[in-house]
């Protein structure tokens, strides 16, 4: 197979021609000129709708391959044969080449004087072939473009001609009952090269169907002879322009024959009138046409003794081989072994994988390249989907509004809705955000669609203080909902800094009851642990049991969890406040030895240390404490004005990445071609830069502003440090003295027994203890903030 030149190239190059031979238009000229039968319709109309002749952009309404056949006789010395094919190319380009010949039976040479010369006849014959290409440009926009070459012979004499035509047609319109109508115009013969001169012509024509194509009606008008040479004109006639009006309705009668009737036109008025009709049987062929038809036209003799002229044609047609959209697909099928419904599966499979280009590369592909697709309403609220999960807010706001524009009555347009408040919840436009909520909120959305539109409504009063309505909302979500441990969460933190503790006590119980199915449950169930063990320990210390109750709590937070740390905190606060050292060591420990935040690494340690000493560890304190406060004068948070500055930076990136954003999502939209695949490579390569850019800045802002519900801030934690470092190596320091001074009483001791045991004499000491806690080392422990 011969692999087509580049689409983005062919229209490109068909455009340029197109304009560039317009100008050829401007002038007019010319009665009987050479080549006149490829610039009139009225010998081969039946065909004329979708002739190469006619306009080469016509070519494109062929689904198959054609053949066509078309013999004219008229006055039974002229005849006229004409062969063509054409060849679908994909679903928006087509080929075709036909050969036509024009012969007059050979006739007697005449002398100057009128008479015969025996022995003598003059052979006329012309033949031409044309190669046509059409290629669809936009929806129902269509460039096509003839190359002839023309062979004429004259007496014994060749001559050689090149012509260029160009075309352009548009569907009007598209409707099964009130029918499909093509509007089209064409510049004939424009660019000519070589001794044959055929008449330049202007056509425009209105190709209309109706009734799922049982009628049929065509109206062609023309220009002819325009920019002729002059010399070819006799020296006693004025150039002039010449018009031609040719009108054709008929029907398809039980699906089986064909009936026309034919009227022509010129300056003078009426010029011919004809019918035609035949045979068409595309119900014996698979539903491909079939036909054989007769044409009879009675052309009007400008000499009034003399009788009308009659023509007659005979045309045959068939399609052969599959209809272009199967061949398409059975082509798209072998690319990607996959069928439209298959290749709609990889897609929901990327999706779900979280490889949101790729799934869209699919998704966009589907949608223009199967227009039919049963479920590309899905397809197109895909599109806006993958967009949004790779924070392309801008086009999934388009996707997701197109949805809503072209499915209107689709179940997916619940789904866009959501997926358009999600995008204005992100971008803070509560008012959008409410608009949306509106949109959920009428009949025939369903009520899981409706509970996650009260949830991102709540979190948009929430987050403008809007404590009451946020509760309000949030508590609408039934628990059978996939968002209830969410919503429960939020209304915790809505009634807290509304100071009503046992609301969200009671709203985090609801919350840690909930049985996860998803990471994203399971890990805001155990930031509700986390919360819930905060609660306890701060708000509620003076009940009784509530450390018991905050202890269980926390050692609920699963390992994996990203907010374990925060829960190994707390449960080293805990167990400091319940004076249990060995819990506070153990927590302590573990904190200082998966912590990546130099600040959580500090507490750990600080924790370990505060353990140490309550047993008069002092050392083992000094050198916890050591570690700390290396890992803190080693940290530079960020500052409040870097984050500014980050902000900014970001908000050029996110220009930029919208400017990216835009081209990709034209550029998936699009009918796939090789240039097309490339710049949708590089662009690629670029949004994955930008993701990166992008989940950096948040993650550097979440860090910065996260909330941590034991963590303090890294200048408090070093004062601590710093403090409890001076205090712990004095006491170390104490500590080692009075070591030395017990040793030093032992060995006196030992003298002294063995003094008394050379003098025979007994003796007793006095024995002393003191207790190993100092309750004076408890005010050094700083109260949690």
């Amino acid at each position: 197979m011969i692999k087509p030149i580049n689409r983005l190239f062919r229209i490109k190059f068909l455009i340029f021609l197109f304009i560039c031979s317009a100008g050829f238009i401007s002038q007019l000229l010319a009665d009987g000129y050479p080549g006149e039968h490829l610039v009139t319709q009225r010998w081969h109309y039946l065909f004329s709708s979708r002739s190469a002749l006619t306009n080469p952009s016509f070519i494109n309404e062929e689904n198959y391959l054609s053949l066509k056949y078309a013999f004219n006789s008229t006055l039974t010395e002229f005849q006229i044969h004409e062969l063509s094919a054409v060849y679908p190319i994909g679903l928006y380009q087509s080929a075709g080449i036909n050969f036509t010949t024009q012969n007059v039976k050979p006739y007697d040479r005449t002398n100057d004087t009128g008479g015969v010369i025996p022995g003598t006849q003059i052979v006329d014959g012309k033949n031409y072939i044309t190669l046509t290409y059409a290629n669809n440009l936009w929806k129902g926009l269509t460039l096509g473009a003839n190359a002839t070459t023309g062979i004429i012979s004259f007496d014994g004499e060749t001559v050689f001609g090149i012509g260029l035509d160009f075309g352009l047609s548009y569907k009007l319109l598209a409707h099964p009952a009130i029918g499909t109508h093509i509007l089209g115009a064409a510049l004939q013969n424009i660019v000519v090269v070589g001794d044959d001169k055929p008449p330049r012509t202007f056509r425009a024509s209105l190709n209309s169907t109706y009734w799922e194509k049982r009628i049929e009606s065509t109206i062609d008008f023309s220009i002819k002879d325009i920019a002729s040479d002059k010399s070819l004109w006799s020296t006693d006639v004025t150039p002039s322009s010449e018009i031609e009006l040719n009108a054709k309705l008929g029907g398809w009668i039980m699906r089986f024959v064909n009936l026309y009737a034919l009227i022509n036109f010129s300056d003078d008025g009426i010029e011919g009138l004809g019918f035609a009709g035949g045979l068409n049987l595309p119900s014996i062929y698979n539903g491909r046409d079939v036909s054989f038809l007769f044409q009879y036209m009675s052309i009007n003799d400008e000499d009034a003794n003399n009788d009308n002229v009659s023509s007659v044609t005979l045309y045959g047609r068939i399609d052969i081989g599959k209809h272009r959209e199967e061949i398409y697909a059975r082509r798209m099928a072998r690319r990607f072994d996959l069928r439209p419904n298959d290749l709609y599966t990889k897609a929901i499979e990327l999706y779900n994988q979280g490889q949101y280009w790729d799934s869209r590369s699919l998704f966009t592909e589907l949608f223009v390249e199967y227009p039919d697709f049963p479920k590309n309403d899905w397809v197109s609220y895909f599109i806006g989907s993958c967009q949004e999960n790779m924070d392309m807010g801008i086009t999934a706001e388009k996707a997701y509004l197109k949805t809503k524009e072209q499915y209107s009555k689709s179940s997916a347009v619940s789904f866009a809705d959501l997926g358009l408040m999600r995008v204005y919840y992100r971008d803070n436009k509560f008012d959008a955000v409410e608009n949306q909520f509106n949109e959920l909120n009428k009949l025939g959305v369903p009520d899981s669609i409706k509970y996650h539109g009260y949830y991102y409504m709540g979190q948009a009063e929430l987050k403008q203080s809007n404590f009451s309505k946020a509760k309000q909302l949030f508590n609408l979500i039934p628990e059978t909902h996939p968002d209830f441990p969410f919503a429960q969460h939020s209304a915790a933190v809505a009634d807290a800094m509304q100071d009503n503790i046992d609301g969200a006590l009671s709203s985090l119980e609801n919350a840690i009851q909930y049985s996860p199915k998803t990471k994203a449950q399971k890990e805001i169930i155990d930031r509700s642990f986390v919360f819930l063990g905060y609660l306890f320990f701060e708000q509620v210390a003076a009940q009784e049991g509530s450390l018991a109750k905050a202890v269980t709590a926390l050692r609920s937070v699963d390992k994996s969890s990203s907010y374990y740390q925060d829960a190994l905190l707390g449960l080293g606060w805990t167990a400091l406040k319940a004076r249990q050292w060995a819990d506070c060591d153990k927590a302590g420990a573990e904190l200082a030895s998966i912590a990546s935040n130099p600040v959580l690494k500090a507490e750990g340690l600080l924790l370990q240390a505060y353990a140490a000493s309550m047993n008069k560890n002092y050392s083992p304190a000094v050198n916890y404490l050591k570690s700390a406060s290396k890992e803190l004068n080693n940290y530079n948070p960020p500052q409040q004005s870097e984050i500014e500055v980050m902000k900014a930076d970001f908000f050029n990136l996110t220009e930029e990445y919208n400017v990216l954003a835009e081209k990709s999502y034209e550029l998936a939209t699009a009918r796939q071609s090789a240039i097309v695949a490339k710049s949708m490579d590089s662009l690629h390569t670029l949004q994955k830069g930008f993701q990166t850019k992008i989940n950096d800045y948040y993650k550097n802002v979440h860090n910065f502003n996260r909330n941590t519900f034991f963590a303090r801030n890294v200048e408090t934690v070093k004062e601590d440090v710093e403090y409890a470092l001076a205090k712990f190596e004095r006491s170390a320091s104490r500590s080692s003295i009075q070591e030395k001074n017990a040793e030093i009483d032992e060995e006196l001791n030992k003298l002294k027994e063995e003094l008394n045991k050379e003098l025979g004499s007994e003796g007793g000491t006095d024995e002393s203890g003191s207790d190993n806690f100092d309750s004076e080392d408890l005010d050094d422990i700083p109260e949690l903030e």
